[in-house]
């Protein structure tokens, strides 16, 4: 841009020598001078009509030259402006090695944090599934813990209506236990009397004519030769009886026609009457009293009981 401004000037310049020659040839004024400054010196011309067209020329020369002065400073101005960035830009391709190394770094740095973004964003997936099952699991649990309790509740109430028969049940099995107990006793002291005795076994008993007779066990014992003693009990496994009867030479034994037999001890003497169930149970009772001699053989062989 300097060259063509200098190119212009000399364009100027031509034609101003151009002009002074021209006015040279027609014969008006002297020679044209040049300035110091480029400019045409003022010439002298005979015919009036052509000078204030060749001053006009020249303003408008110089007003040109002005405009192009004008540009050719704001163009140094660009061109300081352009060497300027020239220069920035020589040396920032001098740093050019260190900044891509930068940038390669900077890159590097951010593709790393891009790969660990990526990598938590998976990460937060698969923990995101998890909580979703842990969800599911701990609700399907809640589940379960409500049937469980509910569960369990029954089967506390099933405890509870078990331990309260269990404890009926241990109360029967101690009472049947000590029913047990007893009735081993009362058998032993049963077998004890039977085995000690002629004979025993179950009597209807009435003890005077006002008695109506109750059910009784009898056990009849020999005490000697002609003598006995009859002890009654309540049940075959009493611990005491009730009451005896002794049989002596002196004690009266009859049959009745209804299969009785009277027993009176002594004259003054309630009538003791006992029954038997059967005619074999009476052959038993009379068979002890023959032994002791209080009834004749003919009484157990041919019945000659009253009719």
């Amino acid at each position: 841009m300097v060259a063509q401004g200098k190119a212009e000037q000399e364009v100027i310049n031509s034609t101003v020598d151009k002009l002074g020659k021209n006015v040279a040839k027609t014969g008006v004024g002297g020679p044209v001078q040049p300035l110091a400054n480029g400019r045409a010196a003022p010439m002298v011309f005979s015919e009036k009509h052509e000078v204030p067209a060749l001053r006009r020329q020249v303003a408008t020369l110089d007003a040109a030259l002005l405009d192009r002065d004008v540009e050719i400073e704001q163009l140094k101005i660009k061109a300081n402006k352009m060497e300027t960035a020239l220069q920035h830009i020589r040396s920032d391709s001098l740093n050019a090695g260190l900044w891509e190394e930068r940038y390669e770094d900077a890159k590097r740095v951010a593709d790393a944090h891009s790969k660990r973004i990526n990598d938590a964003h998976k990460e937060k997936e698969e923990r995101v599934q998890q909580i979703r099952c842990l969800v599911q699991y701990v609700r399907t649990q809640e589940r379960s813990s409500v049937i469980c309790k509910a569960q369990i509740g029954r089967l506390g109430g099933e405890t509870h209506s078990r331990q309260d028969q269990l404890l009926l049940s241990d109360m029967r099995r101690k009472k049947l236990s000590d029913q047990v107990t007893e009735l081993e006793d009362g058998f032993v002291r049963c077998v004890g009397r039977i085995t000690n005795s002629l004979t025993a076994g179950i009597i209807t008993l009435s003890i005077s004519e006002h008695d109506t007779g109750a059910v009784r066990f009898a056990v009849f014992r020999k005490i000697g030769k002609d003598s006995g003693i009859m002890e009654i009990f309540e049940e075959p496994d009493s611990y005491n009886e009730k009451i005896s009867i002794s049989i002596t030479p002196e004690t009266d034994v009859r049959i009745t026609a209804h299969q009785q037999v009277l027993i009176r001890s002594s004259r003054d003497s309630e009538v003791a009457a006992m029954g038997c169930a059967s005619e074999e149970e009476l052959e038993k009772w009379l068979g002890a009293f023959y032994l002791i001699g209080r009834i004749p053989p003919e009484a157990i062989s041919s019945h000659p009981w009253p009719k």
